[in-house]
């Protein structure tokens, strides 16, 4: 899978109104898109040219898979990884792909220091001293826990927050969740190859590979990374594509790990059968309700 072309990202916060943030996000990459146009087709075979795909390989109209024997996501991830050894040992490729914000690492702490700096430069208290179990999934969220209520102050924030949280200078007040960081590290020493889908778009591409870098993560390359070209692309739908391509490609795949029951939701409605585990997390998209037979995995702190 071709690297996504690069884009240069915005300035600081700092150095903008809402109005630039607005107007300079990244457009769509065109020289080098993600997703090749056969892939939007849900009855493509893996195989080229129309051809029977190779012996040994899956397709996702054949792809059936029983029900997960248990809708704890820890024990399920654990039989996951012993038939991945099994797999791998006779010489299949094997594969497991894994969310990044709130999977991976804990984005909370970005909009806790975004409300911290907005609310001490504005002079509001309830902001300057958010916790993170206050925070909510963007801006104008946190602002609606808190009772603030829709309106000008809510706006402001959440215009602020968008331009703060999606600057890469701010990716390192992420702390990772140490348990879904083990459970990649694990996946890779089962045998598996390791990939990252995510929603942020293909300009923010160097600095989360810096940032799976710094956390030690397996497979933390342009290769193993998949984010979206441009904000244009609905996350959801991005991520099916990417899906429905790797599972054309032949190689099992283990498990989509993520706690966006959005993602889950769509990716249960297009793509079926596919195995997913849904992380238990403090926030996600309010409204949505996740997939009933997705095991979940419960963090232990």
């Amino acid at each position: 899978m071709k690297p996504i072309g690069e884009r240069a990202v915005r300035p600081p916060p700092d150095q903008m109104t809402t109005a630039q943030a607005d107007a300079t996000a990244p457009g769509p990459d065109t020289a080098d898109a993600l997703i090749p146009p056969a892939f939007t087709d849900p009855t493509r075979t893996a195989g080229v040219g129309g051809a029977p795909p190779p012996p040994g390989t899956c397709t996702l109209a054949e792809l059936r898979l029983p029900p997960p024997p248990t809708t704890d996501g820890r024990r399920f991830c654990a039989e996951v990884l012993a038939e991945i050894r099994a797999r791998t040992q006779r010489g299949e490729r094997c594969q497991v792909v894994f969310d990044i914000d709130n999977t991976l690492v804990d984005t909370r702490w970005r909009t806790v220091e975004a409300a911290h700096r907005f609310g001490e430069r504005h002079d509001v208290p309830r902001l300057r001293a958010l916790t993170l179990d206050e925070a909510g999934v963007d801006g104008r969220a946190t602002c609606l826990g808190l009772g603030f209520g829709p309106g000008a102050l809510t706006d402001t924030f959440h215009a602020f927050w968008s331009s703060f949280f999606w600057n890469p200078a701010a990716f390192g007040f992420d702390q990772p969740i140490a348990e879904v960081v083990a459970l990649a590290r694990e996946a890779s020493a089962a045998g598996a190859e390791v990939f990252y889908l995510t929603g942020r778009i293909a300009a923010l591409k160097p600095a989360t590979l810096a940032q799976l870098e710094r956390l030690g993560l397996p497979n933390a390359d342009a290769a193993h990374l998949a984010c979206k070209p441009s904000l244009e692309q609905r996350t959801p739908r991005f991520k099916e594509l990417w899906l429905r391509e790797a599972l054309a490609g032949g190689a099992h795949l283990g498990f989509f790990f993520s706690e966006g029951s959005r993602d889950l939701a769509h990716l249960r409605a297009t793509l079926g059968p596919l195995p997913l585990v849904r992380l238990d997390f403090p926030v996600d998209t309010p409204g949505v309700r996740p997939p009933a037979d997705a095991p979940v995995f419960a963090l232990d702190s």
